[in-house]
C-alpha cells in the first residue's frame, strides 16, 4: 500500500510539474493517476508501467550503491508536438513531502532513458528513469 501511495504521489508530481511548466507558475489542481494510465501534460504523454526499489545496481565490487535506495521507474513518453521536444527531468515526492530529483548518471541502468531526452514528432521513447 505504501508503494501504491508513493506511485500516486509520483504521478501527481508529474502532473504538477507539467501544469506549472506550461502555465508560468499558476496554481493548478493536483491530479492523481493509476499506474498504466495515460498522463497528458502539454504535448507530452506519459505512461508509467512499473516501479522497483533496488538496493544496488550491478554485482560485486563494481556494484553501484545508492545514498538511500534506488527507485527505478519504467515509463514511456510520447509527443504530439509538430517539432522535436526535450522531455524534462522529473522530481518525485514521497509521503513525507521529501523531493527526489531524477539522477543524471544512468550507469548500469537497463534501458536508461538518458538525462537529455529528445522525442521526435509523433514518436515515443521508453525506458527507465532512476531516483535515489
Amino acid at each position: 500500500m505504501r508503494l501504491f501511495s508513493f506511485v500516486t504521489l509520483l504521478i501527481a508530481g508529474f502532473a504538477l510539474l507539467g501544469s506549472t511548466a506550461c502555465t508560468g507558475g499558476a496554481t493548478r489542481e493536483v491530479r492523481t493517476y493509476a499506474m498504466g494510465d495515460r498522463i497528458v501534460l502539454g504535448h507530452l504523454v506519459y505512461t508509467v508501467y512499473e516501479t522497483r526499489w533496488l538496493p544496488q545496481i550491478g554485482e560485486g565490487p563494481t556494484a553501484r550503491v545508492p545514498q538511500n535506495r534506488f527507485f527505478l521507474i519504467r515509463m514511456s513518453v510520447g509527443s504530439s508536438s509538430n517539432q522535436e521536444t526535450l522531455i524534462p527531468n522529473k522530481t518525485i515526492v514521497d509521503d513525507k513531502g521529501t523531493s527526489f530529483t531524477e539522477l543524471s548518471n544512468g550507469d548500469g541502468v537497463p534501458e536508461w532513458l538518458g538525462f537529455l531526452r529528445p522525442v521526435t514528432v509523433a514518436a515515443a521513447v521508453a525506458g527507465n528513469a532512476l531516483f535515489d
